[in-house]
């Protein structure tokens, strides 16, 4: 899968479109400050290590089942290789990469890494069984715990508009909309 990312209103759009991609979400890049004071994320958290890859990637890719954000484009069908990919995005430490776990199952996910003084979200999610129960604060509160702990101004993340439940909960906890971009994909089939 090829992706690439453009103000909405920018004309390579219609060059992307001619050179087969398609046009897909309208992703909102938000950010907001790292509060001064952040408490302990609740619940009960697995950090990263590398002998654990595959256990997050299957996390993340369980977290993707009837997600809004961006349900059109496929995943990856290579968890491990999926992961390695999250661990060269940014400077991250093995806390930065989290699963919530629930009475010992895995409920969700976080992805963390800084870039330059901000702590980007590159993923955050809940498996289906656990949405709607109000878990998804427990990763909020864990990126600005990890923010906090990184000495991160700011926090920073790219949602897609549909997912209204993301949004609102992002605005709750401060970050606003900086600008939105419009994602072109062309998936390669393999030959």
């Amino acid at each position: 899968t090829i992706l690439t990312a453009l103000a909405c209103e920018n004309e390579l759009g219609a060059l992307f479109l001619d050179a087969g991609f398609t046009r897909g979400a309208r992703m909102i890049e938000m950010s907001g400050p790292v509060p001064a004071e952040v408490a302990p994320a609740g619940g009960h958290w697995v950090s990263y290590i590398p002998e654990r890859r595959l256990r997050f990637a299957n996390a993340f890719y369980r977290t993707l089942e009837s997600s809004l954000d961006f349900p059109e484009l496929p995943a990856s069908g290579h968890p491990a290789r999926l992961m390695r990919a999250f661990e060269r995005r940014g400077s991250h430490e093995s806390g930065d990469f989290a699963l919530l776990e629930v009475s010992g199952q895995t409920a969700g996910i976080v992805l963390l890494a800084m870039a330059g003084s901000s702590l980007e979200v590159a993923y955050m999610g809940l498996l289906p069984a656990y949405r709607g129960k109000g878990l998804s604060g427990f990763l909020m509160e864990r990126a600005f715990e990890r923010a906090k702990a990184r000495g991160a101004q700011t926090l920073h993340l790219t949602v897609d508009e549909r997912n209204l439940p993301a949004v609102a909960l992002y605005g709750k906890y401060g970050l606003r909309e900086k600008r939105a971009v419009c994602v072109y994909y062309r998936v390669e089939k393999k030959s």
